[in-house]
């Protein structure tokens, strides 16, 4: 799964039961349900805990699909792949839309997204 770094925040949390097949190590992120989350704790399976889910996260990430990762145009669509938690360039079926770049990806493989509250199934 894909630890991230939360740049801007507005204090925005929910408390959820993470329903995932894994436990959520803390800043993993995550979509439960139709919410985009990072994870402000540790959190076991079947196990409530907090979660950031404000619309307009900023994040830093760096996990992402192989072959997928060229993050080379600001206000592109930005997918994760929930069955490894990598994030990807490509829209892909059973991926979700999770947000937008905000800058490209840098000399140290770090891509800033701006993170939507409610993820999109790809159909």
């Amino acid at each position: 799964m894909s630890t991230v770094y939360i740049q801007k925040e507005e204090n925005k949390h929910l408390i959820l039961t993470n329903n995932t097949s894994a436990a959520l190590e803390q800043y993993e992120f995550v979509v439960l349900g139709k919410l985009s989350c990072v994870a402000d704790e540790a959190i076991a399976k079947n196990t409530e805990g907090s979660l950031h889910v404000e619309e307009g996260l900023c994040l830093q990430i760096d996990d992402f699909v192989s072959g997928e990762d060229t993050f080379a145009t600001v206000n592109a669509d930005v997918f994760w792949k929930p069955s490894t938690g990598e994030f990807s360039d490509t829209s892909t079926s059973t991926y979700y839309k999770v947000g937008i770049v905000k800058e490209i990806k840098n000399s140290n493989g770090v891509v800033l997204v701006v993170m939507q509250r409610h993820a999109e199934l790809i159909a």
